[in-house]
């Protein structure tokens, strides 16, 4: 999932337990969202913000259940989905 940043806004900074995670975003920043389910029990969620890896925001994501990706933004105009 890529998401562009259109206005300034904090990106995923944020990992487990509120541990600080990534960089702050700002115009025109691109940010990968992976969720890799192909561990036998458990998946991981990770962030790559402008081609940076920053390796695994959260891990031991139980496989078993079903996920929504979602955006939290002030203003709907702020991100543009690009695949």
């Amino acid at each position: 999932m890529f998401i562009k940043m259109l206005n300034h806004h904090y990106g995923p900074h944020c990992g487990e337990f509120g541990v600080s995670y990534a960089i702050k975003c700002g115009n025109d920043d691109v940010i990968a969202m992976t969720l890799d389910m192909s561990g036998d029990k458990y998946a991981t969620l990770s962030y790559k913000i402008n081609e940076v890896d920053y390796g695994n925001a959260f891990e031991e994501i139980n496989i078993e259940e079903s996920y929504s990706m979602a955006i939290r933004t002030w203003n709907p105009t702020d991100i543009q989905l690009l695949s």
